[in-house]
């Protein structure tokens, strides 16, 4: 599993937005959305808020914690990208993973290249919004936090999930793969976001 967390080095209660990708362990409600059998909308995950958790994500700890007074909506809830200024938005889905195949078991997922061509549609909206460098500052000043890998892990070592073809590769040359594909992510999302990681 992969966590990363990056954050410009003025406290978070100056402008506090935060922008969360990633699986299940921070999905805040985006499968709700999706014609998924990855949901979390009813027991036994407590109360019915999309979270495959009883209440908060990690992400949604890790953020109070730095003083957000409120938690990013998931990208697929109606009016999202009006709240992506103040509470920075939630592009995480359940059954997700690095590679575009992980989690094809469960029919509807937000892939993590798709989360990051989300994140790259809220950001247009910011620059439409308030321009340019407005929306390079209030990036600068965001909490980025990804936490994914974990389903492409499960679904190597499950032998009824055909990775690849159906052909078994080595170990190493799984994580090899997971990280040139995170790598390329990463990459593009530091773009959008103008050089943050």
């Amino acid at each position: 599993m992969v966590f990363i967390i990056s954050f410009y080095a003025l406290p978070c209660t100056l402008c506090f937005t935060s922008f969360v990708l990633g699986d299940s362990l921070v999905d805040a409600g985006n499968n709700n959305y999706l014609f998924t059998l990855s949901k979390a909308d009813s027991p036994p995950y407590g109360r019915p808020t999309g979270r495959f958790t009883n209440g908060r994500t990690i992400s949604d700890i890790i953020g109070q914690s730095l003083g957000a007074k409120s938690f990013p909506p998931p990208y697929l809830a109606p009016n999202a990208q009006a709240d992506a200024i103040v509470k920075g938005i939630n592009y995480a889905s359940g059954a997700s993973g690095i590679l575009d195949e992980t989690g094809f078991l469960f029919i509807g997922r937000v892939r993590l290249r798709e989360q990051v061509e989300n994140f790259e549609q809220s950001r247009k909206y910011m620059v439409g919004v308030m321009g340019e460098n407005r929306t390079r500052d209030l990036l600068k000043k965001a909490i980025f936090s990804l936490t994914i890998g974990s389903n492409d892990v499960l679904n190597y070592i499950q032998p009824s999930i055909p990775f690849f073809g159906g052909h078994k590769v080595s170990k190493t040359t799984f994580q090899d793969f997971m990280v040139s594909k995170l790598t390329i992510q990463l990459k593009v999302t530091n773009l959008l976001a103008q050089y943050l990681f």
